[in-house]
């Protein structure tokens, strides 16, 4: 989408207002999006940039617009006009682009799957050949899923309109788990990105700093600010020499700090908002400052941490919120059993306990590609950390499965490696 006139923080900052421009004035979310892509596509075939890319680009869509009206009104006699983006203006402007786009995409008749591609193309611009790399579809079946909720929404909802009031309260909980999921795609797929608008945690931080503006008394919009804003301040030392780095030989050195102030700020703040009764993501912002302020891995409190993580679990009975309590537990019994704290320290053998553990880790592989990545990546390092005789040849085995991962990250595929050779 982007070309060398047009860079990713320009197009980043734009696409957003000028899908919403389009939706608006055409009443039609398909049809905003589609006139923003063209306009887009013919602005980065310009000479030079436009001096003003939103404007140009709403403008370009328009005519593009009402040239199309013009057709299909040829056909029926009459000729309908569009609305007039000025029209309720005030009212639109004062809600941030992203946010409303991201209001309209998280839609309770949508499947969760839905709601993503949809807030992926909507409101960050993300083609879908990227869409498809980030949630790891196949093209078609990404563009489909894109497709069908647009569809859906049209049938269902009508001209396109950003929920108000009531409405747009209700959506809340939707749209603070579609930016949690950048978060969490984010981290597990592009863990050192090169390019500002594949950066799924970046945005995440910037659409959480929105709503917290918007909703500043939210504990859960707070909490989702803080685990972005963690998340960002501790991607620094996770990968050298293009090879991710094991949580106990990451430089923290290298930690962002300003991010990490504001993000354990963040998390505090969370916790007073939420009080005896915190929800989801207020918890799993403790977690990240737990880790946060830790000198070291094995300095975190794991035994705290799992606790932590079962009360997630509670809330969210998901395979990845159990997954992440096991690996707590498992951490906790290797540091009481006196885990080497050296980078690359490993015990001699399993301590007691981490059968059970590894056991109901194997149990979560429910046959998806993605679980069974994420329980070969717990299995294999539980398995290297005690020294098992099979370590080497499980990571091995997960480097093979990663080969043919689309959706792995270079980075981790090069750490299995690295073991697997012992």
């Amino acid at each position: 989408m982007t070309s060398a006139r047009i860079d990713s923080a320009a197009f980043q900052d734009a696409w957003p207002q000028v899908v919403r421009a389009l939706a608006a004035a055409t009443g039609s979310i398909d049809e905003g999006e589609e006139l923003a892509a063209e306009a887009f596509a013919r602005a980065s075939a310009l000479a030079e940039a436009p001096a003003s890319l939103v404007g140009w680009c709403i403008a370009v869509g328009r005519r593009a617009a009402i040239d199309a009206a013009r057709r299909r009104a040829t056909e029926r006699g009459a000729l309908p006009a569009l609305h007039d983006e000025s029209t309720g203006g005030a009212r639109m402007s004062a809600i941030d682009d992203r946010v409303a786009l991201l209001v309209v995409a998280c839609d309770e008749l949508l499947a969760p799957a839905s709601r993503m591609v949809l807030a992926m193309r909507l409101v960050l611009g993300i083609d879908v050949d990227a869409i498809a790399a980030h949630l790891g579809l196949e093209r078609g079946a990404a563009a489909a899923r894109l497709t069908r909720a647009k569809r859906q929404l049209a049938s269902q909802r009508g001209a396109f309109a950003v929920p108000t009031g009531d409405e747009r309260a209700r959506r809340m909980p939707v749209v603070l788990d579609c930016v949690h999921g950048l978060v969490a795609i984010g981290q597990r797929l592009a863990i050192d990105p090169d390019d500002a608008l594949g950066d799924l945690v970046g945005h995440a931080e910037s659409l959480a700093e929105a709503l917290v503006r918007e909703r500043p008394r939210d504990a859960e919009a707070r909490a989702v600010l803080a685990i972005a804003r963690l998340a960002l301040a501790r991607r620094p030392g996770r990968v050298v020499d293009g090879v991710a780095v094991p949580p106990e030989e990451v430089d923290r050195r290298r930690w962002d700090a300003r991010r990490l102030g504001l993000g354990v700020d963040d998390a505090l703040a969370a916790a007073g908002l939420a009080g005896d009764d915190p929800g989801r993501f207020a918890l799993e912002a403790r977690i990240a400052a737990l880790h946060s302020a830790a000198p070291t891995a094995w300095d975190v409190p794991w035994a705290l941490v799992a606790r932590l993580h079962g009360a997630v679990e509670a809330r969210w009975p998901a395979r990845s919120a159990t997954l992440s309590r096991l690996v707590a537990e498992a951490y906790a019994l290797l540091v009481e059993a006196g885990l080497p704290t050296a980078p690359g320290g490993r015990l001699p053998s399993a301590p007691d306990g981490l059968e059970r553990i590894l056991a109901d880790v194997a149990a979560l592989d429910d046959g998806a590609r993605a679980t069974r990545r994420d329980v070969a990546l717990v299995a294999a390092d539980l398995a290297w950390r005690t020294s098992a005789p099979d370590a080497v040849d499980r990571y091995r085995a997960l480097a093979a499965l990663l080969a043919d991962d689309a959706i792995a990250s270079d980075p981790i595929r090069a750490f299995c490696e690295r073991r697997a050779h012992g």
